[in-house]
């Protein structure tokens, strides 16, 4: 088993996906190589905006920590680095 370190396990990445449903609890998204997965909405980065729209047609992207992707075999994209001014 990996154990992640402190800040591995604090690191947040992105997942694109389409909407599908949500319930008080989480919402359930359609990622491609994945399939449907219900996440936590106690797990979603403040970054995400709340999902609105059609269900199921609705392109969405959620910002939720490494650890669960990796968990849940999420394909994932690394968050960009932020801009200097």
């Amino acid at each position: 088993m990996t154990t992640l370190s402190r800040e591995e396990g604090r690191r947040v990445v992105y997942v694109e996906g389409v909407f599908i449903h949500q319930t008080e609890a989480a919402v359930l998204v359609e990622i491609e190589r994945r399939g449907k997965v219900w996440i936590p909405k106690s797990l979603l980065a403040k970054e995400t905006e709340v999902i609105s729209g059609s269900q199921g047609e609705e392109e969405c992207a959620v910002f939720i920590p490494l650890w669960f992707a990796e968990k849940e075999s999420i394909p994932y994209n690394d968050m960009p680095e932020e801009e200097e001014s």
